[in-house]
């Protein structure tokens, strides 16, 4: 078994670990029985174990003929055209509700029958409504590679909607495997929240800073080449590249009162490579409903919890030590993961830093 270690990588930057996860998944679908451990060498570098030669540029190359995706521009465009179709008639649908609702008011009926004569005045908004969504739905079909993709690009869904999505990937999974299946349940849990699917605790970008979940990941797949990926895993990162990023690299906070100077003065920096790789680890983070409510796995609270190990081991042993309950256990009940050969428990926590956009603090080992 030949082994190579991602020197380009820090497992106390939350982003550094996802994108070591992100490659072990890419990596298992190339040579199946893959191991992952990390060294201690400054920092925690991981290691990849594999019964096959491995080479910097071999895996650079493997990575973006796995990872590569294509997607309809003219169809993207007539999903824009459906969006715009579909934001009218939302809108007045809500115009007439409140129209409708003033009027039946003045009536002075019981709230029942106000909610039944509501309903019925507004069928034929409605109806227009529903026609809207659906082709809006199609339009984002054929527009995106994959039915995982095709959700609202803030994953800002109803139960409903997860539902339909969740639908189809049920009925292509025997020609698509179980990759958008695994995605969809690292996107969200069907329980909602203010009338929308509770969503992955990973979601900091939302719309904020011209910064979308889903349109980052695309152009990411459609642009990253093999010097991408090889700078991230192999190359101290120089956050050479621009825009396309998830902002789960400590670095990337750059609010005004931490800085001498305005920071939008200046282009962030970010690692396409790196920023890719770790969206493909989410399908080990799924959300879950639990006693206390839906949650995402390895978090508590609004703290990213992860394990730094030694011995190597497969990437099914690695995602049941992620839920591992112990890793979000007291500080002083930990010493009972060190029969596990995990050597450091690190946190990072979730922080604001304006509509739509959050951001992680460094992470600190506990």
């Amino acid at each position: 078994m030949s082994e190579i270690e991602l020197a380009g990588i820090d497992g106390a930057n939350p982003l550094g670990f996802l994108t070591a996860l992100g490659t072990l998944r890419v990596a298992d679908r190339l040579f199946p029985g893959v191991r992952l451990s990390w060294r201690a060498k400054g920092s925690w570098r991981p290691v990849i174990y594999a019964d096959a030669e491995l080479s910097q540029d071999g895996i650079a190359t493997a990575v973006r003929d796995v990872l590569h995706l294509d997607f309809d521009r003219d169809a993207e465009q007539a999903l824009t055209a459906a969006r715009k179709v579909l934001q009218k008639e939302h809108k007045k649908l809500k115009d007439r509700r409140q129209e409708v609702d003033t009027e039946i008011r003045r009536q002075k009926v019981k709230p029942r029958e106000r909610r039944r004569l509501l309903e019925e005045r507004l069928t034929v908004e409605r109806e227009a409504e529903a026609i809207a969504r659906a082709q809006e739905a199609e339009c984002r079909r054929r527009a995106y590679p994959r039915p995982d993709l095709a959700v609202e690009k803030n994953l800002n869904m109803t139960a409903s909607e997860f539902r339909t999505v969740a639908a189809g990937i049920v009925a292509a999974t025997p020609r698509a495997g179980r990759d958008p299946a695994d995605f969809l349940a690292a996107f969200g849990v069907e329980v909602e929240e203010r009338g929308k699917v509770r969503v992955t605790q990973f979601r900091f970008v939302n719309g904020g800073k011209h910064q979308d979940f889903l349109p980052s990941y695309l152009e990411l797949a459609a642009r990253a080449t093999p010097d991408h990926y090889r700078r991230a895993l192999f190359e101290p990162w120089d956050y050479r590249d621009e825009g396309s990023t998830f902002r789960w690299d400590p670095s990337e906070d750059r609010r005004y009162a931490l800085r001498w100077s305005n920071p939008s003065s200046t282009p962030a920096g970010s690692m396409w490579g790196a920023n890719h790789l770790a969206f493909e680890a989410l399908p080990m983070f799924p959300c879950i409903p639990t006693s206390r409510g839906p949650a995402t796995t390895s978090w508590q609270g609004d703290a990213f919890v992860w394990p730094i190990w030694r011995p190597s081991i497969p990437m099914n042993v690695v995602a049941s030590l992620l839920a591992h309950p112990l890793l979000r256990a007291r500080p002083s009940d930990r010493q009972r993961l060190v029969p596990l050969g995990i050597e450091e428990v690190y946190s990072a926590r979730r922080i604001p830093v304006g509509k739509g956009v959050c951001n992680f603090s460094w992470g600190e080992a506990v």
